[in-house]
C-alpha cells in the first residue's frame, strides 16, 4: 500500500477488495480509526479515492456535562488516595437520573456493581471497549451480550454514596483493545497506577469531538 493517512482523502494503492485499516495515534498510541475496502476506477487499476473520515463517537449524555471534565477530580489521570493511584476515566457531571446512552453501535460484554453504590455497563464498540461508570442503580435497560444501537438509552446518571461534595456523574472508560475481553479493572501492582488494564486510554478527544 502507498500513501498516508486515509482519512484525509489522499490516494492509496491497494488490490481491489482488500480492506485497508485506517490508524492513528492518540496519546502515544495506536488507534483504529476505520476500515475501507478499495476498488477499481474506470481503467481497472485498483485505488481508493477520498476515503471517508470515520463518524465521531455519540456524546453519552443528552446535555453537557455541567462541569469540565478535563479538571480537577474530575479528569482522567487526576490523583486519588493522595497519589497512590490515577483516575481511569473522566467524569461527566450531570444530574442524577440523566440518561446515559450508547455512544456507538456494539455489544454488551457485562453488568454489575461499581462504586459507592453505583453499577456499570461495560460495551464492546467496533474501536473500543467503553466502561459507562457510576450509573444508578436500577436504572440499567441492558445486560450482557445484547447488542445495542448507536444511542440507545442503557442506564441513568447515579450518585455516590458517602461521598462529601457533587457526586452525581456518568464515570466514562476507554479500553482499545477490543480483541482483549478480560476484566478492565486490574488490582496489586500489575495495575499501574490506575489498576486498569494496559490499554486504558484518555477519552477526552473522543468526548471533545463528540457528536451531540
Amino acid at each position: 500500500m502507498a500513501g498516508n493517512d486515509g482519512t484525509r482523502g489522499r490516494t492509496h494503492v491497494s488490490l481491489v477488495g482488500v480492506d485497508i485499516t485506517v490508524l492513528v495515534y492518540v496519546d502515544g498510541k495506536e488507534v483504529k480509526k476505520d476500515v475501507i475496502t478499495a476498488s477499481a476506477d474506470r481503467n481497472g487499476i485498483p485505488y481508493v479515492y477520498k476515503a471517508r473520515k470515520p463518524k465521531n463517537y455519540l456524546y453519552p449524555l443528552p446535555i453537557n456535562a455541567t462541569a469540565d471534565y478535563k479538571s480537577d477530580m474530575r479528569s482522567f489521570g487526576s490523583n486519588r488516595s493522595s497519589g497512590k493511584r490515577k483516575h481511569a476515566g473522566a467524569d461527566l457531571y450531570a444530574p442524577t437520573g440523566t440518561t446515559v446512552r450508547a455512544m456507538e453501535s456494539g455489544i454488551v460484554l457485562s453488568t454489575g456493581s461499581f462504586y459507592a453504590g453505583t453499577d456499570f455497563v461495560t460495551i464492546k464498540h467496533p474501536n473500543h471497549i467503553i466502561r459507562y461508570g457510576e450509573l444508578a442503580p436500577g436504572s440499567i435497560k441492558v445486560e450482557a451480550e445484547d447488542e445495542v444501537a448507536r444511542g440507545q438509552p442503557i442506564g441513568a446518571v447515579g450518585k455516590l454514596k458517602g461521598i462529601n461534595g457533587p457526586s452525581n456523574m456518568l464515570h466514562l472508560e476507554m479500553y482499545s483493545n477490543t480483541n482483549d475481553t478480560s476484566n478492565l479493572t486490574v488490582k496489586g501492582a500489575a495495575g499501574g497506577k490506575f489498576k486498569r488494564r494496559s490499554d486504558l486510554i484518555n477519552p477526552n478527544s473522543f468526548l471533545d469531538n463528540a457528536d451531540k
